[in-house]
């Protein structure tokens, strides 16, 4: 019996092998527009945040606030209106404005008042909602630190003010004060001092012979 033969046409190596550079150029394409692809909807952004956080400190006694910028940007699409607020409500701490918009309103002062506080650390956390979604959190620390010195030698000289952001006067109330220390003075040595007429201030000694 004579069965019927059928000739099945191959392609050539060449034509296989631009068949498979055409698929995955093809595939490749599909991909890379899906990764690049711009997000749709408001992105909130703040900085700093969570891990870095946003530290400040003043002298025992100032009573300057210290206010300290936090960005807060859009990196999606359209309006990102935001609010603010701390988690623990501390009174040292305000924040100016707590709602906008992101790149509207101005940039989010968080401002730190040291009037009335204590030596040592103190710490609270400032949380950033997106009304259409996403919170970011700012950490806070704040230290209150003692009176610091600034070293100076009997054969400089130095000019000053003060000012609120100053440490308070550490023998007399109500009062701010700076103070200087003395390395290389000796018995008999003289130091002159010059105050504004008008500038109701006094100036108080500590001495050491060791």
């Amino acid at each position: 019996m004579n069965r019927p033969s059928f000739r099945v046409p191959v392609p050539t190596p060449l034509a296989r092998g631009l068949l498979v550079v055409v698929a995955a150029v093809g595939v490749a394409t599909c991909r890379l527009g899906d990764i690049i692809g711009k997000p749709q909807g408001a992105l909130l952004f703040v900085a700093p945040a969570m891990p870095d956080s946003l530290k400040d400190s003043s002298a025992f006694g100032s009573t300057a606030p210290r206010p300290n910028a936090v960005d807060i940007e859009n990196k999606g699409d359209g309006d990102l209106r935001w609010t603010a607020h701390t988690t623990r409500g501390s009174s040292w701490v305000t924040l100016d404005p707590d709602t906008g918009t992101a790149g509207q309103t101005p940039t989010l002062q968080v401002i730190f008042d040291p009037s009335g506080l204590d030596i040592g650390v103190y710490q609270d956390t400032v949380v950033v909602t997106g009304a259409s979604g996403g919170v970011q959190q700012v950490p806070l620390w704040f230290n209150i630190h003692s009176c610091r010195t600034t070293p100076i030698s009997l054969d400089d000289s130095a000019s000053t003010s003060l000012t609120t952001a100053d440490c308070a006067a550490p023998h007399r109330g109500g009062h701010f004060a700076k103070l200087y220390q003395i390395n290389n003075g000796t018995i008999n040595d003289s130091l002159t001092l010059e105050v504004v007429a008008a500038y109701d201030a006094y100036v108080a000694f500590d001495t050491s012979l060791a």
